[in-house]
């Protein structure tokens, strides 16, 4: 990913070798003495030749942009990269993965050794010499943030993506990306542990069940409270009554649904369980809760707002667009507005979700739907790449107005190597495209983070060059009034 700053980080490198740890510029070497700047200043330095007389200006920025982001926290990023390390140690003497609990100070322990150590809060160091290389050179990462095996999904998501679904209801949108090599705990980050997700499954199920049942009951006691009030025909209800119900209580034990939740209780069940939750239900059920809130509060300030929330999920499986709602497939994306770089995926289904309950019901299929086989290097591979796309509509009648916000939920694919996953056959075929989006992904990503950085530079100059403008007003105006005063002085 873009801001995985390796030290000595060089754009024109390949991404895979290692080699390469200065930046380099008309045979001038530009040595990194701190690693989160290397694309700042690559950056600056191929746009230097169009910025010669601003020199000093850009500095200036160069500088006070690090000391907002490592200090004062106060420029906005619109890309950030976290890095969840997996607990995976190497056997020093067989070399290969156990899943032994690490202890929390990283160090050697029963013969086994970290791979992966994190040593700040945004750095990690990877041991290189345990994982066959000769070398014993260490290779540090920086990150926007790093958590390790200690640290579960209710963690990240407080931590960075609640606040990115506020924003979503002010109309601004966010996409979250699960990336990196097979079997390192994508889907689990996405989706949580599958035993957990199965019985999240079945308990909306029985909610579902109950729910119907209860509904019918409701209605039969409708249709009798509306009869005649004489002793036979309420002898007769009683004993319709009991007949119905009899019923519903055997179709009950006949489907197993004895368990009986509310939705409170049901999404408790997501709320209080900070381990085995992953991303997308997390998601999932702040979204409703948040909408509660906020229905509560406008009757309590007489204000009037309507939320309308539509969700769609496909997989993108050999370069083809499977609908996993519809089970469409063969997708065209549309552009619809090229100057915005805006699209559509023409005949892909968007239902609308009134809760959690009915978006769970779509994650099942999409998760049972999504094609997966087994690897040398993961027994459940993911085959393609998941896209949970939520819209929220937000309309005012106050203002009468309308904010749209997109979340997008990605579980992609791992990256592999052929000599690792010992594939062949459809499975090399398999691999061969997941390694190919994803390296025009990562093209993607980098543009993006270049976009950025541009707007950030851009955006200082323009302020310093208002700061100085003023200044030279001022200035003007002093001089000004000092001729005033000198030419009444003559007069007088």
């Amino acid at each position: 990913m873009v801001n995985k700053n390796v030290k000595g980080y060089n754009p024109n490198q390949n991404r895979g070798t290692s080699k390469g740890r200065n930046i380099s510029k008309n045979n001038k070497i530009i040595k990194n003495k701190e690693g989160g700047k290397n694309l700042y200043t690559w950056y600056i330095d191929n746009k230097i030749d169009e910025k010669k007389k601003k020199n000093e200006d850009i500095e200036n920025n160069k500088a006070k942009y690090f000391e907002d982001v490592a200090i004062n926290k106060n420029v906005e990023e619109y890309i950030n990269v976290i890095c969840r390390i997996k607990n995976n140690k190497i056997d020093i003497n067989n070399k290969i993965d156990t899943n032994n609990k690490l202890d929390t100070n990283n160090n050697i322990n029963n013969n086994n050794v970290d791979v992966i150590k994190k040593i700040s809060y945004n750095k990690l160091v990877i041991d290189t010499f345990h994982v066959g290389n000769k070398s014993s050179l260490n290779f540090e990462y920086t990150y926007d943030r790093v958590y390790d095996i200690e640290n579960n999904n209710h963690m990240i998501f407080n931590d960075y993506i609640k606040n990115n679904i506020k924003n979503i209801f002010q109309g601004i949108n966010c996409s979250i990306l699960a990336y990196g090599q097979t079997n390192s705990g994508k889907t689990y980050t996405m989706l949580g542990n599958f035993d957990f997700l199965n019985n999240l499954f079945h308990l909306c199920k029985d909610y579902n069940t109950c729910h119907n049942n209860e509904n019918k009951i409701n209605k039969v006691h409708d249709k009798i409270n509306h009869k005649d009030n004489n002793d036979n025909n309420k002898d007769a209800t009683h004993n319709n009554n009991n007949i119905i119900k009899t019923n519903i209580n055997m179709n009950n034990s006949d489907q197993h649904n004895d368990i009986h939740l509310t939705y409170d209780e049901l999404t408790n069940c997501i709320t209080n369980e900070p381990n085995n939750v992953g991303i997308i239900p997390h998601c999932i059920n702040y979204i409703f809760n948040y909408i509660n809130y906020h229905k509560q509060q406008d009757k309590i300030n007489d204000k009037i707002k309507e939320f309308t929330v539509t969700l769609s999920i496909l997989e993108i499986y050999n370069e083809v667009i499977y609908d996993l709602i519809s089970g469409e497939s063969n997708l065209s994306v549309h552009m619809i507005d090229s100057n915005k770089n805006e699209f559509i995926i023409k005949n892909l289904k968007e239902v609308e979700i009134e809760n959690i309950i009915s978006a769970l019901y779509y994650l099942e299929q999409g998760v049972n739907n999504r094609k997966i086989a087994f690897t040398h290097m993961n027994k459940a591979s993911s085959r393609s790449h998941l896209i949970f796309i939520i819209k929220i509509n937000r309309y005012i009648y106050s203002t009468n107005t309308i904010r749209c916000g997109k979340l997008c939920l990605v579980d992609l694919a791992g990256s592999e190597r052929l000599k690792q996953t010992k594939a062949t056959g459809s499975i090399k075929i398999e691999t061969t495209m997941i390694n190919k989006s994803l390296t025009v992904l990562s093209k993607v990503i980098n543009s993006l983070a270049i976009m950025q950085i541009k707007e950030k530079i851009e955006k200082n100059i323009k302020e310093k060059e208002k700061e100085k403008n003023k200044d030279n007003d001022k200035d003007d105006d002093k001089g000004n009034d000092k001729g005033n005063d000198k030419e009444k002085k003559s007069i007088i």
